[in-house]
């Protein structure tokens, strides 16, 4: 037997128009399954279900860029170093160092 996470559907779509990315995230399930949160969010025992769905977006956004941020930073470590363990062509010892910049992105997500 299904459970009822199984019946429910994420669909991605994303598109960029000139310096916008857009991202059209689509949710689908059977309706039945939402009831008794719907029941309970119209008394506001729990938070709407819009508002948790943005504050997981938003986190998984910011772990997205940060991954990746933390990779290219690593990897211009790495890279540094193996410029600087290298001797010159004349062999005195001379190292050539290659600057890379670290990328950058704003932080507030809204």
């Amino acid at each position: 037997m299904r459970s009822k996470f199984d019946q429910m559907k994420v669909e991605v779509k994303e598109s960029i128009d000139g310096e916008v990315r857009t991202f059209i995230i689509t949710l689908t399930g059977p309706a039945k399954e939402f009831l008794m949160a719907d029941l309970l969010r119209q008394r506001k025992v729990i938070d709407p279900f819009n508002r948790q769905v943005k504050q997981t977006v938003r986190k998984a956004i910011e772990r997205y860029l940060s991954t990746a941020e933390t990779l290219v930073s690593t990897l211009s470590t790495k890279r540094r170093r193996m410029v600087r363990s290298q001797t010159s062509e004349r062999g005195n010892g001379d190292v050539t160092q290659i600057a890379v910049r670290r990328l950058k992105y704003s932080q507030s997500i809204e």
